[in-house]
């Protein structure tokens, strides 16, 4: 975290998924101040400070369409590829 000082950090839907895994471990770990923005259970924004603030966002809430989506509307040339295992 302290690498990351005063930098915004966005996660793919964040507010629904990533934010448990993160929040949970923030807690546990019990060193951090976090400040969470929020409105019906939607998390908008997750700030962690300590001497040092990161904040964490949800680029869903931004551009709102699944990462496969968002490969082939902005950078086609770096789209994912599924690949199919023969056996």
């Amino acid at each position: 975290m302290k690498k990351c000082s005063n930098s915004i950090v966005y996660f793919h839907n964040f507010g629904k998924y990533d934010s448990t895994f993160i929040i949970k471990s923030l807690i546990y770990n019990n060193k951090y101040d976090i400040d969470i923005i929020e409105r019906n259970n939607i998390i908008y924004e997750l700030k962690v400070k300590k001497n040092y603030r990161v904040i964490i966002r949800d680029s869903i809430l931004l551009i709102p369409m699944s990462l496969d989506k968002i490969s082939e509307t902005f950078c086609s040339k770096y789209k994912k590829k599924n690949l199919t295992i023969l056996i």
